[in-house]
């Protein structure tokens, strides 16, 4: 998505964001899919500012919920 991003490629930051969505439903991770699914829908904003705070966020989501998975598959 930043590489969407970086180019203007709406399409493909969509596209990705959809695939992150999916793929966190697929696992369980509702509250990184929830953020996708916010960025799938609202795309690329005219604010480079906000832009990156959604990336930001995703990050940060993604990486609690892989933190969260590992825990799982631990047992």
């Amino acid at each position: 998505m930043r590489e969407a991003l970086a180019v203007a490629d709406a399409d493909g930051y969509r596209r990705g964001a959809h695939s992150l969505k999916s793929n966190g439903n697929t696992f369980g991770a509702l509250i990184f899919a929830e953020k996708a699914r916010n960025a799938e829908h609202k795309g690329i904003s005219g604010d480079p500012a906000f832009n990156s705070a959604v990336l930001d966020a995703l990050d940060t989501s993604y990486a609690a919920a892989a933190a969260e998975l590992r825990n799982l598959s631990r047992g």
